[in-house]
């Protein structure tokens, strides 16, 4: 019986040298608002909340500095799965109002790639994630699929093509904390997702993220900007299986499985 673990145990040990599988880590992300919203935007500060004008083309220009439309994101933590794309932005929020202080959480995902040309990539089906080294040439200019020196332009990167986002309060208010997806503008400001990470010739690499809430009778508080600078570092590497490297690991087991009861039958014959 000895010999045939051994056998078994032989094999595995060989498939795991085969097939190591493949090193995955989260990118861990900070940011902080880019400033002025007179000078960046709305959102600028980290996120606006407010509404559409009467005319419902942009949003209420009468709410871009308004303080309790505001909320400054200072070190914003994210984290971004290399393998998927997929970016979760877990972190807190402070209200220019009051100095409230909001619990947010927003999630993205279906990652995209625009190229430099304003194309995307894969023809809008990229299956990609979102490398740390990617990212790093990303934020010097590069495009990190053809390693071309785009410094000189601000239109692409990645970009999501859905969003939710939670808000909590801690209390009542009055604004919607549920609800929240994501806004597409194409016409007539070129944003045909709801989030981008984009290479910017200034700060290097700013992310921009557009909000609605369908579901709300707020009618103050429908829609949302967020405009920020963006840092990051890489996460703990670790090591994801291959799918290969699973199947074999299960046959192995059953391999192992199938040896020790068929020794044990042999000890109940004999007994």
């Amino acid at each position: 019986m000895y010999g045939y673990l051994k056998k078994a145990a032989a094999m595995v040990a060989v498939v795991l040298v085969v097939l190591p599988g493949i090193a995955s880590a989260d990118i861990i992300v900070s940011m902080d608002g880019r400033g002025a919203p007179s000078t960046h935007g709305f959102g600028a500060l980290g996120m606006y909340i407010g509404r559409y004008n009467s005319s419902g083309s942009s949003f209420a220009g009468s709410t871009l500095n308004a303080a309790a439309n505001n909320f400054i994101w200072d070190g914003m933590p994210g984290t971004i799965n290399e393998i998927t794309g997929d970016f979760t932005i877990q972190g807190q929020q402070e209200r220019v109002l009051n100095g409230e202080i909001w619990d947010v959480t927003i999630n993205l995902t279906d990652v995209e790639y625009r190229n430099p040309d304003g194309t995307y990539r894969d023809g809008g089906n990229y299956l990609g994630g979102i490398s740390f080294d990617q990212l790093t040439d990303l934020s010097n200019g590069i495009d990190p699929f053809t390693g071309v020196d785009h410094s000189a332009d601000s239109t692409f990167g990645f970009e999501w093509k859905a969003l939710t986002m939670e808000l909590d309060h801690g209390g009542v208010s009055s604004y919607p904390e549920t609800g929240w997806t994501g806004l597409s503008m194409p016409i007539p400001w070129g944003h045909f997702n709801v989030a981008e990470m984009h290479y910017d010739a200034g700060p290097g690499l700013v992310f921009d993220a557009w909000y609605q809430n369908l579901e709300t009778d707020k009618w103050w508080a429908e829609v949302g900007d967020t405009k920020a600078n963006v840092e990051f570092d890489r996460g703990t590497i670790t090591m994801v299986p291959e799918p290969g490297t699973l199947l074999l690991l299960g046959m192995g087991g059953a391999f192992l499985a199938r040896k020790k009861q068929k020794h044990a039958r042999a000890r109940r014959s004999v007994a």
